[in-house]
């Protein structure tokens, strides 16, 4: 498996749409409304073939560094074998150098990963691994936390409501393969605390295309 990172979303733009319509199943609105905003794209091939991608931006403010990713895609014979996390890694190790250790004025500021799913199972490896917020661990995101979600929320969906009280981002999948249309195809995971907390929050059964903004600090 070869990764590949790029920084001109332009050059596989047309490349990451076409797969992720005929792969995944993502309307071309979906991804085309954020893409011209993003900062890194990191593509995974299997020699020629294009098994998953992840697209990122930063957002930088006087106070922090977040890395954003918006959208993560790994073909199911690949799942469980450390592409997703190789991918998000390269990522955040580019970024992260890029904006924190090569700007003097960044230096200091901490570095904050910020990203949507309606995926229990990713949420539940996410939370854990992040620490992240909202969480069953970490029910009640700090202030901080609260504007990156709401800077996040923006972008990615800049005409959708979003609650800061619950950080749940309505509707933001209607147009991607996170909405489950059928809820016998949502991925529930092991833990069932896990998955009550997000039905909760997102109402997944109720088919509400609703996502769920979680926020982690990496550094």
């Amino acid at each position: 498996m070869d990764i590949k990172l790029v920084s001109d979303i332009n050059l596989v733009e047309s490349e990451i749409i076409s797969n992720s319509r005929e792969k995944w199943g993502d309307s071309d609105i979906f991804l085309r409304k954020f893409l011209p905003q993003l900062d890194l794209a990191a593509i995974a091939k299997d020699g020629t073939y294009l098994i998953g991608f992840s697209l990122a931006k930063t957002i930088i403010t006087a106070d922090y560094i977040a890395v954003a990713f918006f959208a993560t895609r790994i073909l199911a014979g690949y799942r469980n074998k450390g592409v997703a996390k190789s991918l998000i890694k390269n990522i955040c190790s580019r970024l992260i150098l890029r904006e924190k250790f090569l700007k003097i004025s960044n230096i200091f500021k901490p570095v904050y990963f910020v990203s949507i799913t309606a995926n229990p199972i990713v949420f539940e490896v996410m939370s854990k691994s992040l620490k992240a917020a909202p969480s069953l661990t970490r029910p009640n995101p700090e202030q901080i936390e609260m504007e990156i979600a709401e800077k996040f929320a923006g972008i990615f969906a800049p005409d959708n409501k979003f609650n800061r009280d619950t950080f749940v981002l309505e509707q933001a999948f209607l147009n991607s393969v996170e909405y489950y249309g059928n809820i016998d195809a949502i991925p529930w995971s092991r833990n069932q605390a896990t998955n009550e907390f997000l039905e909760e929050r997102i109402k997944l059964k109720n088919k509400s295309g609703n996502g769920l903004v979680f926020v982690g600090r990496i550094w």
